[in-house]
């Protein structure tokens, strides 16, 4: 049976701040990580909405994704890029109208307008290198994130404002959508997706692997919709999607809102607690399924073993399973942000390391798993692999 608390974080919807305990997560640290360790997994019993009951502020998400953005170096494929704008052009017939993604990463939905032929496109986003790789490709962007909007852009709306996988990631949401909507014109539109939290169970990929270190909001089309209608925006449509992460297919839901031309009264939130029971059962599941067998012998035989893979999948792993009982060597990880830091004192490497190495790899790593397995093998070598999966 779940338990009750007094929320550390407001409901992001409703503000409510009192509600139910649907799991604890946490996380081995990694070094000079700025997010908290654990965190509840609540739900809110006024509105409905499932989020992580982080101690964490909207000053220290911002503060990690300038210093851990993963972005830099994973891209997404140009059909399901092709695929999200559809939604959006079918909307936006207008060639010049003005576009902003906002979380735009290294640019590829706005290559993909571009190659429709639209001409005022804008990107917005707090990495450095990711903002470089944007004017790369002759985009006009900006670096910095949501909450400084105002100061980066301060005489400029737009037609459109995409947020595409950001909203799962934000603490301060009422304040995120009171900036969006300051730089929205008259009609303009919003294009929100985020995962699709009622289909976690559906989609099931590894034990809690949805509760990680950034996606904090768990969103359905209902919960989207309570937030933004309280924020002058009206419903256009809505839809339920497939997003394809490596050869992993993940649950998503999009909203495209449209700004009101005049200002309305404020539209009641109405409840629904479908992402609570699935929640529920996808938690239950996840249970049954975390265990270990093959990291349970080599914890007592205290082989010296290597991990790779330092996301927040594994970094759940070592603090709640017999993984964190190992004796791991060192780790691998290809994010060269990760390399030269340490877990639990243990050093972080690149891929060449391996060959140092002649025990068996652990691959700790719920979407990458297949990549990392053929990876190994092209670097002909031959160690025992474990995948934790």
């Amino acid at each position: 049976m779940q338990k009750n608390k007094n929320f550390i974080r407001r409901c992001p919807v409703c503000s409510n701040n009192f509600g139910e305990i649907l799991y604890h997560q946490s996380f081995a640290a990694l070094e000079n990580f700025v997010l908290p360790k654990q965190y509840d997994v609540v739900s809110c019993p006024k509105c409905g909405f499932v989020y992580a009951d982080t101690s964490a502020n909207q000053k220290d998400y911002n503060k990690y994704y300038q210093q851990f953005s993963k972005y830099e170096w994973i891209g997404t494929t140009t059909k399901w890029n092709s695929e999200r704008l559809k939604p959006l052009s079918d909307y936006l017939q207008n060639k010049n109208a003005s576009i902003l993604d906002i979380g735009c990463a290294n640019g590829e939905l706005l290559v993909e307008f571009k190659k429709m032929g639209y001409k005022n496109l804008n990107g917005l986003d707090p990495s450095k290198k990711c903002v470089q790789n944007v004017k790369n490709q002759g985009i006009n962007v900006f670096e910095g994130e949501l909450f400084s909007i105002d100061s980066l852009i301060p005489d400029k709306k737009f037609d459109c404002i995409i947020l595409s996988h950001v909203f799962e990631h934000i603490c301060d949401l009422q304040t995120a959508v009171d900036n969006i909507v300051s730089k929205l014109n008259e009609k303009g539109v919003l294009y929100i997706e985020v995962p699709d939290a009622s289909r976690y169970l559906e989609y099931y990929i590894a034990p809690y692997h949805y509760f990680d270190c950034e996606h904090i909001n768990h969103f359905d089309e209902n919960s989207l919709n309570n937030l933004l209608l309280q924020k002058n925006l009206n419903l256009l449509h809505y839809a339920k999607k497939e997003s394809h992460v490596s050869n992993k297919i993940y649950p998503a839901v999009y909203t495209l809102h449209q700004k009101r031309t005049q200002e309305n009264l404020q539209k009641s939130i109405v409840p629904d607690f479908k992402v609570r029971d699935s929640i529920i059962a996808y938690v239950k599941k996840s249970g049954n399924k975390d265990k270990w067998p093959e990291t349970d012998k080599l914890s007592l035989s205290q082989e010296g073993i290597v991990v790779w893979g330092l996301g927040s999948y594994t970094l759940r792993l070592i603090n709640n399973t017999s993984l964190g009982k190992c004796n791991i060597v060192f780790f691998i990880d290809i994010d060269p942000k990760k390399q030269g830091l340490k877990v639990k004192n243990i050093p972080i490497f690149s891929p060449e390391k391996l060959k140092e190495h002649k025990g068996p790899i652990v691959v700790c790593s719920a979407l990458y798993s297949d990549e990392i397995k053929k990876k190994i093998e092209n670097m002909e070598i031959n160690n025992n692999v474990i995948v934790m999966k």
